[in-house]
């Protein structure tokens, strides 16, 4: 999304949910900086091409969290993967054993925590990895798109059609099954937004509730207003949901060179924890993005934020984390949840 698309986008919310009050309220401490690495290719380092704009930079923007806790980083402009086990050891390993397909960009974006081991499709190779960089498993000449793993450790892929075929794999990279019967991703949560009219007073609009569902009963929140970027199901139930807000409190200056400055408010994440009876029952606010005191679009001076926070990512425990960057230098926050 480009830098007005989400201005925007953000513009445009309201009030992200309706807070209702909870008897007991989820929180959070931090944030805590659990790893930091100058950009560069040497071997503590993580790589960083930049674009026209920040939004096309190419630097490890993808966080994913393993069952026990290990962050993994892909670092594509590096070829490598970095790993952050829960106690802060930090190890890295390259692509093996690709045959002919080129490893420009591995590890890419095709890829998922699986156990211990890692998942990683690599144009039509399918690879399992260990955490030490050996390979365990490989298939060639694989067709589809790679979408994630079953809570039973299943690979799922999607070939394109009408219907769509997934074709699931198991941990030996034997193909189990192909149907068009959509298979349910480990911590996949769906989404739906239904109205809901209210009976008092069916002249009026009619409100919106977010119906979420994985794998288990549904959970209906009532009164729903502004947009959720991601949602992660917790162990026992209750859900976590990423909605992007704004930063009430600060403000940047954006001049266009054929047209009037504006002041914007920051673009920054909240997450939401959500109970298993659709009560809000928790916040927070993570940190924004910080900009210069004047942004230049499409001129000369086109500057650019001075330090950017993405890739927010819930794990199933309600932790959240998000990478910090400026020019220079990479860091990734976590925030615990108590």
């Amino acid at each position: 999304m480009g830098m007005m698309q989400r201005i925007a986008a953000v513009l445009a919310l309201g009030v992200a949910l309706a807070a209702a009050e909870a008897s007991a309220q989820t929180t959070w401490t931090g944030p805590e900086e659990i790893f930091a690495a100058d950009f560069g290719s040497g071997p503590t380092q993580v790589g960083l091409n930049a674009g026209s704009v920040a939004e096309y930079d190419e630097f490890p923007d993808t966080i994913l969290v393993a069952d026990d806790g290990t962050l993994l980083l892909p670092d594509p402009v590096n070829r490598r993967m970095v790993m952050v086990a829960s106690g802060g050891a930090v190890s890295r390993f390259g692509p093996r054993d690709l045959g002919g397909v080129p490893e420009t960009g591995w590890p890419g974006r095709e890829l998922a925590p699986l156990g211990a081991r890692i998942v990683v499709k690599t144009g039509s190779l399918l690879q399992i990895y260990g955490r030490d960089g050996s390979v365990a498993a490989a298939r060639a000449g694989v067709d589809g798109e790679f979408v994630g793993v079953t809570s039973d450790g299943r690979i799922v892929l999607r070939r394109g059609g009408d219907p769509p075929i997934w074709d699931v794999f198991n941990d030996h990279l034997e193909r189990a099954v192909s149907t068009t019967t959509e298979p349910t991703l480990a911590g996949a949560v769906s989404i739906e937004r239904v109205p809901r009219l209210d009976p008092e007073h069916l002249e009026r609009r009619a409100h919106l509730d977010l119906v979420l569902r994985a794998g288990g009963p549904e959970v209906r929140v009532r009164d729903v207003d502004g947009d959720v970027s991601a949602a992660s199901a917790a162990r026992d139930g209750s859900f976590y949901l990423v909605q992007p807000t704004i930063d009430r409190d600060r403000s940047y200056r954006i001049e266009m060179p054929d047209g009037p400055a504006a002041r914007l408010p920051i673009p920054r994440d909240a997450v939401v924890h959500i109970g298993a009876d659709g009560s809000l029952t928790g916040r927070v606010d993570l940190l924004a993005s910080e900009f210069d005191t004047s942004y230049v679009l499409d001129g000369v001076e086109d500057a650019q934020p001075r330090r950017i926070v993405g890739g927010t990512t819930v794990d199933r425990d309600g932790n959240v984390y998000v990478f910090q960057r400026d020019a220079t230098r990479y860091r990734v926050l976590k925030w615990t949840r108590r």
